[in-house]
């Protein structure tokens, strides 16, 4: 019996990702979005592969890059959208490629960790559905953009840091979401803030695992540190110059950030811009 509800659910599982992988992909070359920071990234990921260069740290943050200190994100995801271009053959859509499979993967992981919240079946495929063709979701899966894949990460975060382990595994488990942590980090600086919120709660709750989660941040944040000690800390520099004599100045700068960071739950709804 247990065989057969383990083929269903095998099955539909492989159903929702196919719907996904439908969506993220249909018509992607006729409706490729190719301007901006698209082309500007896609670009550099065809300099990375014909210098044969390695290169730590990827594109600008918007908000410096007009100052005289540019503040950098990390270049992980162009080294992932490298394996799309060649595998494509060089056409300017292969760095997406690769965003796509990610997604299409993390189609199955946010349904298992719906167990953690739901006992039923219908609501945890109605949930998965709602993450898997949510407005936000479509259209990160199809844009080569370095935050795009912060959101297929967080699914693998919450599985690992919600599973239901022993207590060894558990540390393990945290250890293995801090690292995936510390990735999303390096695609996008935007996501210490909900990190932070998370640390705090385990640091209040005086939880053992806290600190596991803390060593695999650090472990996952190693190309970004390497960065740093080889160039005499010149992020953490440029980022206090910046908020502090930047454009807009540090109120106006925490305030934009914030205000977009709630705007996310619209978008998740499609009421707001993706």
């Amino acid at each position: 019996m247990s065989k057969l509800k383990f083929n269903k659910i095998t099955i539909l599982i492989l159903s929702i990702t196919l719907i996904s992988l439908f969506f993220y992909s249909f018509r992607l070359k006729d409706t490729y979005i190719f301007y901006n920071d698209q082309s500007r990234d896609t670009l550099e990921v065809l300099r990375i592969w014909q210098d044969s260069k390695i290169t730590l740290i990827g594109p600008p943050i918007s908000f410096t890059e007009h100052t005289t200190r540019e503040v950098f994100l990390g270049s992980l995801y162009l080294y992932i959208g490298l394996v799309g271009l060649v595998l494509s053959n060089f056409d300017p859509i292969g760095p997406v490629l690769p965003n796509i499979i990610i997604y299409g993967i993390s189609t199955s992981i946010f349904f298992w960790m719906t167990k953690n919240f739901f006992t039923s079946t219908i609501l945890r495929i109605f949930s998965t559905l709602l993450y898997v063709l949510s407005p936000v979701t479509v259209s990160h899966a199809r844009l080569f953009w370095n935050p795009s894949l912060v959101i297929p990460a967080a699914t693998f975060f919450w599985f690992f840091v919600l599973k239901k382990t022993s207590k060894n595994q558990e540390k393990i488990n945290y250890l293995l979401g801090g690292i995936i942590a510390g990735i999303m980090f390096n695609f996008h600086y935007i996501v210490v803030i909900p990190l932070i919120i998370y640390l705090i709660i385990l640091l209040i709750k005086k939880q053992v695992k806290g600190l596991f989660g803390i060593f695999g941040f650090l472990v996952g944040l190693l190309p970004i540190i390497l960065f740093e000690l080889r160039h005499n800390f010149y992020l953490t520099q440029a980022f206090v110059f910046n908020i502090f004599n930047g454009a807009g100045g540090i109120s106006l700068n925490l305030g934009n950030i914030i205000i977009h960071f709630f705007n996310i739950s619209w978008v998740i709804l499609g009421v707001g811009k993706a």
